[in-house]
């Protein structure tokens, strides 16, 4: 649901069928011996590559650094790897077992994914023409994304009703949907000859941009009528917002239709009211105005490098905006 942005015509016409020539290659490379294996992968790989923020950020960052985009086409593959293999799990591991797709059961699309995480990348990232310096500062980038996105994970199998505060959901998001970011911005930072300090800043606007993307996921499940946060009882940002207000005969019933929600559409409509009240609207839209903002102070302290930070900033931007759902319950035109 989220607009895409009128981007200039090399992306669509050069650069994004570069992205797909760079990952099918790498599937190709890999061993003749595993035949089978990459058959499963270019099926798991066909039906997934589609959102355009995956493909564009990581180009931007490294056209940002040096006014170039090119260059960067095989760290927007590894990131789109990332985000492919990364949805299957998280979807996976909700309860959301997706429907065999392209042929495969959700047992081969899981190994899929695995290879997707860490080998396909780093056949990608092997093959760079870079110091063997950067190429190991890469691999250790590649690591650090992925274990940053099981982190978040975990944190959130953790989580309970008990325990769960809306700044604990807001690290997990931080490491679960911004993991791959922070992973792709200190990879082009790194490709694009950037020092230490730099990368670690690119890194924070991954992550912190990652963040905003999943606050977004989260009213997407909600404005679509998908509800599949309720269903798999997800403890988003919304919910641990208003259970952590919530008191007394209050906080019983917003357990008690959570535990319903899995199979009452009653129960669901009757905890989407109390998710979508006005209070809780208007207290996520302020800390997600603090995520935007957090964004732009980072991007700020790269300076003024257009056009490529402005197509930075309007991707911030267009991800913190709230949809028209929460704009009418806001009474915002």
């Amino acid at each position: 649901m989220i607009t895409e942005l009128e981007l200039p015509a090399i992306f669509q016409d050069e650069l994004y069928p570069a992205i797909d020539l760079e990952i099918d290659s790498a599937v190709d490379r890999l061993d003749d011996s595993l035949g089978l294996t990459k058959k499963v992968l270019h099926q798991f790989l066909e039906v997934r590559r589609t959102k355009q923020v995956m493909r564009a950020v990581p180009l931007l960052i490294f056209g940002a650094l040096t006014g170039d985009l090119r260059p960067a086409v095989p760290i927007a593959a590894v990131n789109i790897l990332w985000y492919t293999a990364g949805r299957l799990i998280d979807n996976t591991t909700d309860g959301a077992v997706e429907e065999a797709s392209a042929g495969l059961d959700v047992a081969e699309a899981m190994m899929a994914a695995i290879l997707c995480l860490h080998s396909v990348p780093a056949e990608i990232i092997a093959r760079l023409d870079l110091p063997a310096s950067t190429l190991s500062l890469l691999a250790a980038d590649l690591s650090y994304g992925s274990t940053s996105g099981v982190e978040g994970q975990l944190r959130e199998f953790r989580a309970t009703p008990e325990t769960v505060r809306p700044v604990e959901v807001l690290r997990c998001y931080r490491r679960k949907t911004g993991g791959g970011y922070a992973m792709a911005g200190a990879m082009a930072a790194r490709l694009a000859g950037a020092d230490q300090p730099v990368a670690e800043r690119w890194r924070d606007f991954g992550f912190t941009f990652g963040s905003l993307r999943q606050l977004r996921n989260d009213q997407e499940d909600l404005a679509t009528g998908r509800e599949e946060d309720l269903r798999n009882q997800v403890l988003t940002f919304l919910f641990a917002s208003v259970l952590t207000r919530s008191t007394g005969l209050d906080r019983g019933r917003l357990l008690a239709l959570r535990a319903q929600a899995p199979l009452s559409a009653q129960a669901r409509g009757q905890l989407r009211e109390l998710l979508l009240t006005t209070e809780n609207v208007c207290l996520y839209v302020q800390e997600i105005e603090k995520v935007r903002a957090r964004a732009h102070g980072l991007l700020d302290s790269f300076g003024d490098r257009a056009p490529w930070l402005a197509r930075l900033r309007d991707f911030v931007d267009v991800s913190a905006r709230p949809l028209p759902l929460f704009q009418q319950i806001l009474g915002q035109s």
